[in-house]
């Protein structure tokens, strides 16, 4: 035989055994391992693995997945209650509520893929934006006239004749020069002003007094309890202009104690497993570790 046959030969025998060897492989079943509490099996090196999920055949799905947007805290709780409570858990937080329905109930039995859920984006009140829509905001007297009979409704104190004639004198002197203003011991706020179309025939000077803050009362959320709420005045004079603004006594601290009061009402419905903050994402198979 010559040496170009023999290594003919030799390749082709080197083909064969890597065919019956691919052969080899294909034809090798997946073996069971133990993992303690997972099931596994070894699969032969290059073979390729198929995953086929049963549950797609089947007339229904084996347990219930999603997210639900119930439009009150009414309805999620309604819809959560016919769920199983022992892996229901409900977490609130100041923007929204989330209860994972197949969460983690705290022993071995209650533990769920946390991918069932209800989501409840918390609605601000009309009232609430347009008080904080201004909140440390100094603008015009015409502008913060408007405002406040806009939201007179709100106002608790004073009554709400007094704010009326506050705004509406801030309507008259918007073209006024202001000389000066002051903290009075009454505890109101003093300015005084001249009228711009009086001051070239000797100047006719006015002065009119505010309270130093005033309270309304609004619900943080829709549907939710109103809160009382300090409104502290502010306001610069600066070349004879006169901006007016407001500052909020801790919107934050009231907005927190809102979304606590939800958290309380959902405690009192049987739901023990309530928290702040947000829950964890979804359990994926096969990212477990």
């Amino acid at each position: 035989m010559s040496a170009t046959s023999t290594y003919t030969t030799a390749i082709d025998a080197g083909n064969e055994n890597a065919v019956v060897a691919e052969l080899a492989r294909e034809a090798a079943a997946p073996v069971p391992i133990d993992a303690g509490h997972c099931a596994a099996h070894l699969i032969p090196a290059g073979a390729e693995l198929r995953i086929i999920e049963a549950e797609a055949f089947r007339d229904v799905p084996d347990r219930p997945r999603g997210t639900v947007h119930p439009g009150t805290v009414e309805a999620l709780l309604a819809y959560c209650k016919g769920h199983d409570t022992q892996t229901t858990e409900i977490w609130v937080n100041t923007e929204r509520i989330v209860a994972v329905l197949n969460g983690a109930g705290g022993d071995a039995e209650h533990i769920g893929w946390r991918d069932h859920r209800a989501e409840l984006n918390l609605q601000h009140s009309p009232e609430w934006r347009h008080w904080i829509s201004r909140d440390g905001r100094m603008v015009s007297q015409a502008e913060f006239s408007e405002h406040i009979e806009e939201g007179l409704i709100d106002i608790v104190e004073p009554d709400s004749a007094t704010m009326l004639e506050i705004a509406q004198h801030f309507q008259v002197t918007r073209n006024a020069a202001f000389r000066s203003s002051q903290h009075l011991q009454s505890g109101r706020l003093g300015f005084l002003y001249d009228e711009s179309d009086t001051a070239t025939k000797g100047g006719q000077s006015g002065q009119f007094e505010i309270p130093n803050e005033f309270q309304i009362g609004i619900p943080v959320y829709e549907g939710e309890e109103s809160y009382r709420i300090t409104a502290r005045f502010r306001y610069r004079v600066n070349d004879g202009n006169l901006t007016l603004g407001y500052k909020l006594d801790r919107p934050d601290v009231v907005k927190r104690d809102a979304a606590e009061q939800i958290a309380e009402r959902i405690r009192g419905a049987e739901f023990t497993r309530v928290y702040h903050g947000e829950p964890s994402g979804a359990v994926i198979p096969g990212l477990l570790y």
